[in-house]
């Protein structure tokens, strides 16, 4: 608090408070008489002792009050200020707040998080007093603004739509809990984008209130580690930026990635791999300890350059079935949810593939030759009449033996077939497309527009993708290759002189809108992975390259995760992110089942066709199941525990960002913090004075009729 006119008061305290402390010390000049007795004269006695001079000063309840009143007063006329937002533009205001991991660090005695909540009450206070809310008492009837509260980490959520209630509008900031997940802004913006384009007619909620249209603004309450490479985008509505953080490097170790791996050749052998980062100044060397299902297994050291810096560990260990690996440094450093990464490994198992063909037998003998030990063909017309569930290979259940479909399978591959339905196993096509929302093939066409010459060679591919690497696809020559239509979480991996030719629909990532909340991430779906390639095989010289038996090799090492299972008894660990979900094959007669987080907290999943569904984790650890031993029976590891991980390095470097890139173009310049204006308050302590004075009088005049 600052004061305006502090010289001002302190003048008239110097003159004031000596005058009314001296009303205690004077006392009235009297003419001396001479009196019989003084008997009936005591009270007149005790008026004269209060007013001796030089008198001790006795305790006195009316000079209590008196200067409690004289201070309220002075400091009225000091003009005090405060420092608060400045007041916003538009009439509408939605306040929007950061709730990922790195908001979970403790700065000068409390979170980031903490003073993210404070800074959105303040700002509720001020919509208050400038008139934009009513206290609840609006009610839709006349008033010009109203708030909206969205929190947002790996997922964002409007956790009150527009009101013009503060009370609403508090009790949503003060629900607000902490995550482990990523800084998704672009989610949140995405939710609010509708009200501003449209002008907000109404709440676009369920608070079943009428708040009038105006002008939007739009508060980011974060320290701004977002993940997001692109700029992000909003339309109509004005964006502010509030800093949350200490300038100052906080140092910090945390694993920003982490990947386990069986041995293609020989299963029981499983590499380790962990990738630190350091967003300290300094050079930190720290011990990094590999744990198997909780059992401390090999130690290494390792030094990792200050200013961002990276390095990677390695370990190989011997794991004969299924089992938790996890990775943990020793470094006490300011954010706790990065200091650890683990990933569940499934026994190793051989792979069954079906082919759904038309007759190319070329493309099995491929298949076996590169490591799958079952593979069946089958033509589309049996594969449409085959039961949806007998498809997904499920873990410790035991194979009927004999027919096309017994035990299920861990890969489909179609071969120029689009099936009817989205199968529940990871699934690759050639020449053909799965029916996925936001997916199309648009196969090639003589003078069509966009689809090119019709023999067409590749001009780009990721390399750095697991399914791609060693492949060259310099040399591969297509035949009326067509081009791919992708949704926005699909991953482009190939692209053709007509545009991508093959893409990466992953089942286990940002699948679309569910309820109404737009942008939302589900990870692990039933549906799986599936790998779309527009062009037939026997169209293209691929399938006499070398580099497609590469390719087909990587695909039974990567893919397969989707049912559980792991190519050729090798590929990648089972791990999670917070935000996702996760999909749990179950056998028997389980009909629900409960985790437990390290974190505290439960999550439950209902069993529905042998696939429990895990609803999005908000705290990184390890989640153990606490069912019964009945419904335990039904989970075969390393399904009994779910590795959750944060591995992000915007998390993980604790630096608060300056600005925010937000607008309609990558151009636009960075959002501005908001203005911090100072706001008198005097007319409070005048208040505060008016209340002494009446409490005072009301001592006077009981006093004076004792």
């Amino acid at each position: 608090m600052n004061f305006l006119s502090i010289t001002s008061a302190l003048i008239a305290a110097g003159i004031t408070v000596p005058l009314l402390v001296s009303l205690y010390f004077l006392k009235l000049r009297r003419k001396r008489m001479d009196i019989s007795s003084t008997l009936l004269w005591k009270k007149a006695i005790q008026d004269m002792q209060v007013n001796s001079p030089f008198q001790r000063l006795r305790k006195s309840l009316l000079l209590l009050l008196q200067l409690l009143l004289l201070a309220a007063l002075l400091l009225a006329f000091a003009r005090p200020t405060k420092e608060g937002l400045a007041s916003q533009d538009g009439d509408r205001v939605v306040i929007v707040i950061d709730q990922s991991a790195s908001m979970n660090v403790s700065e000068g005695g409390t979170t980031r998080l903490e003073r993210a909540k404070d800074e959105a009450r303040a700002l509720i206070n001020q919509m208050v007093s400038d008139g934009k809310l009513a206290g609840g008492v609006l009610g839709g009837e006349g008033g010009g603004g109203g708030g909206m509260v969205v929190g947002f980490g790996s997922r964002a959520r409007v956790l009150e739509p527009m009101t013009s209630d503060p009370t609403r509008l508090r009790r949503a900031v003060d629900g607000i809990e902490a995550t482990d997940g990523v800084s998704r802004l672009s989610d949140a913006l995405r939710l609010v984008e509708p009200l501003a384009v449209s002008g907000g007619a109404n709440d676009g909620g369920t608070s079943g209130e009428n708040v009038a249209g105006g002008g939007l603004d739009v508060i980011v309450i974060s320290d701004g580690k977002v993940s997001e490479d692109e700029a992000l985008l909003l339309r109509g509505a004005t964006v502010r930026y509030v800093k949350i953080g200490r300038d100052d490097v906080l140092a910090n170790v945390g694993f920003v990635g982490m990947s386990a791996r069986r041995d293609f050749e020989n299963p029981e052998r499983v590499a380790v791999f962990g990738e630190l980062q350091n967003s300290g100044d300094t050079l930190v060397e720290t011990g990094v300890t590999l744990l198997v299902d909780g059992r401390v297994q090999k130690v290494s050291r390792v030094s990792i350059p200050g200013g961002g810096g990276k390095a990677v560990v390695q370990f190989e260990v011997r794991l004969m079935g299924a089992g938790m690996v996890e990775l943990v440094h020793d470094v006490d450093d300011a954010l706790a949810a990065d200091n650890r990464a683990g990933a569940g490994l499934e026994a190793p198992r051989d792979a069954h593939v079906l082919v759904v063909t038309k007759g190319n037998g070329f493309l099995v003998r491929v298949l076996e030759a590169v490591g799958a030990k079952r593979v069946v063909v089958m033509s589309p017309e049996d594969f449409a009449v085959m039961d949806p569930d007998a498809l997904r290979r499920v873990p410790g259940k035991r194979s009927s033996g004999g027919g096309s479909g017994g035990g299920g399978f861990d890969l489909i591959v179609f071969d120029g077939v689009s099936p009817a339905v989205v199968p529940a196993v990871d699934s690759v096509y050639f020449g053909a497309a799965p029916p996925i929302d936001g997916l199309r093939l648009i196969e090639w066409e003589e003078g069509r527009a966009g689809s090119g010459a019709r023999t067409q060679v590749v001009l780009d591919w990721r390399r750095e993708e697991g399914l791609l690497r060693y492949v060259a696809l310099d040399d591969l020559v297509m035949d009326k290759p067509g081009r791919l239509v992708v949704p926005s979480h699909a991953r482009i991996l190939v692209t053709g002189q007509s545009g991508p030719i093959m893409a990466m629909v992953d089942g286990r990532g940002d699948v679309g809108v569910a309820g109404g909340n737009a942008g939302a991430r589900v990870e692990g779906h039933v549906g799986g992975q599936h790998l779309v390639a527009s062009f037939g095989l026997l169209r293209s010289v691929w399938p006499i390259q070398v580099s497609f038996a590469v390719f087909m090799t990587n695909v039974l090492e990567h893919m397969g995760h989707g049912s559980g299972v792991f190519a050729g008894g090798g590929g990648e660990a089972i791990q999670y992110r917070v935000g996702e979900v996760a999909a749990i094959p179950v056998r028997g007669d389980a009909r629900a089942l409960t985790y437990q987080g390290e974190a505290g907290g439960s999550l439950d999943a209902v069993v529905e066709n042998g696939v429990a569904m895990l609803p999005a984790f908000s705290r990184s650890g390890v989640y153990g199941l606490v069912n019964d031993a009945d419904d335990r029976a039904g989970v075969v590891a390393p399904w009994e525990r779910i590795a959750v991980n944060v591995l992000d390095a915007n998390e993980s470097d604790l630096k608060p960002a300056a600005a925010l890139r937000v607008g309609a173009t990558a151009d636009t310049v960075s959002a501005a913090p908001p203005a911090v204006i100072r706001r008198e308050i005097w007319r409070y302590f005048a208040w505060g004075a008016l209340v002494v004075m009446l409490l005072e009088w009301v001592v006077y005049t009981r006093r004076m009729h004792l």
